[in-house]
């Protein structure tokens, strides 16, 4: 996970690197190998660094200036360890490149609300993006790739893992007040007579628009789809993929202004009309009558999963009903057991209030979430505490190898250089 955020913020330097550098007068800073580092560059990569750690150069240019220097180290690093990688025969393929930049991509949709805002902002397609990015991301791939090849080989010790520990120990921070958690989650499902309800809907507005009624100002007055309701149901000019996989497949085999037989989606009942095509994109409206959930269906799930809470406190095995009976996907790989979780890591707030109240061993009354309604089981608790050798020995030993895996890193890459032609022309 570290690596791809390293990898995404990458990508946004280069971009930046891209677009900004023909705007700069370059030179050369720095030249490994046959490679060179160009002054732009630099200057660039430490403004986006100087961003993150918000360092303002009009206020504190010793900072910055010490930022430069060390952003030129960082770059030529990263020749070298690329230098080394194509030694290595370090392979990555374009799939993998591919499947980066385009997870990237979708998180950035996510983030601004669609497709076209993310091209707004960035200036490209995902097409152009794959194009653009291509080489970049995968030396970024390479050189981690490199790297943990060559940190995949250190280990360390017990008496190592003590001698870090009575060093280091006034230094390590404390362990917080944390949770050991088990689950069951049963999501919440529109009944049959809500699903007939909807289909009955979206019948009589298709009817009606066979009939010459207008899709634009139906579904301005039916649409379940708020976003795009108040805009005649128009959904703009978009790729394939962007919707649900049904959406597109129905709407990829529509003739300019047919209306659709009626499909169904995980959100309900649609019709789509496709008004215009350019390449590979449509731009298309729909109507959605929607699969809503009734205070009867929580009521229902409610009362389920309170007998199978009577039955756990009854004696019945926490894990054997989770695997019963949850619904959450990973139920099957951990049982119900969410491991240990602390309250800064918990991004639903629901959770956070009721295992702030629970007792050990104590299960749940039923709660509701955005995911389903769920009962949780607070199996252990453990207070905050400084780290110690006896009871914290994974954690501890985890600190350790990563400061045994840093130091090695360095010296290894220390010894890369000496066998590599640098040369700094430029010493900010």
């Amino acid at each position: 996970m570290k690596q791809l955020k390293c990898i995404f913020f990458i990508i946004f330097i280069f971009l930046n690197i891209k677009v900004s550098a023909q705007q700069l007068v370059d030179k050369i800073a720095a030249i490994v190998n046959n490679e060179i580092i160009l002054h732009s560059e630099v200057i660039l990569v430490t403004q986006q660094r100087a961003t993150q750690l918000r360092i303002d150069p009009r206020v504190d240019k010793e900072k910055y200036d010490k930022l430069k220097k060390e952003t030129l180290e960082y770059l030529i690093n990263n020749k070298v360890l690329l230098t080394k990688a194509i030694e290595d025969s370090i392979e990555v393929t374009d799939k993998e490149v591919n499947n980066v930049i385009e997870q990237r991509w979708k998180q950035l949709i996510e983030q601004l609300g669609s497709e076209k805002e993310a091209e707004r902002q960035t200036g490209y397609n995902i097409k152009q993006l794959r194009k653009f990015l291509k080489e970049d991301v995968k030396s970024r791939l390479m050189i981690e790739r490199v790297k943990n090849k060559m940190e995949s080989g250190v280990t360390i010790t017990r008496r190592e893992v003590e001698e870090f520990f009575n060093t280091m120990k006034d230094s390590l921070p404390e362990v917080p007040e944390s949770y050991n958690v088990s689950q069951i989650l049963m999501q919440v499902k529109p009944s049959k007579e809500s699903e007939k309800r909807a289909k009955k809907k979206i019948e009589t507005i298709r009817e009606m628009l066979l009939n010459g009624g207008d899709f634009a100002e139906f579904a301005r007055n039916y649409s379940d789809d708020p976003n795009s309701a108040k805009n005649g149901g128009d959904l703009g000019m978009v790729k394939p993929g962007t919707f649900i996989k049904e959406f597109d497949d129905a709407a990829k085999n529509l003739k300019i202004n047919e209306i659709s037989p009626i499909i169904k989606t995980n959100l309900g009942y649609h019709i789509i009309q496709v008004i215009e095509r350019k390449g590979d994109k449509y731009h298309a409206r729909h109507i959605l009558a929607a699969l809503k959930v009734s205070t009867d269906d929580i009521k229902r799930i409610v009362e389920k999963i309170n007998k199978i809470r009577d039955e756990i406190i009854d004696g019945a095995d926490f894990s054997e009903m989770a695997l019963k009976y949850s619904e959450d996907p990973e139920v099957k790989n951990n049982r119900g057991n969410l491991g240990w979780v602390t309250l800064d890591n918990i991004q639903v707030p629901e959770f956070i209030t009721v295992l702030k109240n629970l007792k050990e061993g104590e299960v749940s009354k039923p709660f509701k979430t955005r995911f389903g309604i769920h009962i949780i089981k607070l199996n252990k608790k453990e207070e905050k505490h400084k780290l110690s050798l006896k009871k914290d020995w994974d954690q501890v030993e985890q600190i350790a190898l990563f400061y045994k895996k840093n130091r090695e890193f360095e010296k290894w890459l220390e010894n890369l250089k000496k066998d590599m032609f640098i040369e700094i022309k430029e010493d900010f």
